[in-house]
């Protein structure tokens, strides 16, 4: 397995409810800290900071509309170092709890 991580969900909410989601689901990644938010685009692009496994993680997320009110969406976390090898699944453990955290943000709704 990779160091790359990408992962896909589809949700069963509005644009906008998904892209809120998204947004809070950064704030359970360990020093992460937004750089852009591009809602016309549907993309969030994140940094998460060095720990003892990597020197820091880049997260994008990017929603499409597939249907009135069900999104598309694709969780990347990768090193923020290109020639990194080994990350000791900490981009797995990024994109894992985002996706947690949006499953459980759309059963609530």
């Amino acid at each position: 397995m990779g160091v790359h991580q990408i992962r896909k969900i589809e949700l069963s909410l509005s644009f906008d409810e998904v892209f809120n989601l998204c947004i809070s689901s950064l704030d359970i990644v360990t020093r992460c800290k937004i750089k852009n938010l591009d809602k016309s685009n549907g993309i969030i692009e994140a940094s998460a900071g060095i720990s003892w496994k990597t020197w820091g993680d880049k997260i994008s997320i990017k929603i499409h509309k597939k249907e009135e009110n069900l999104m598309g969406i694709e969780i990347s976390s990768k090193p923020a170092l290109s020639t990194t090898i080994i990350d000791y699944g900490k981009n797995k453990a990024n994109v894992e709890k985002i996706l947690c955290h949006l499953k459980e943000g759309s059963e609530k709704n």
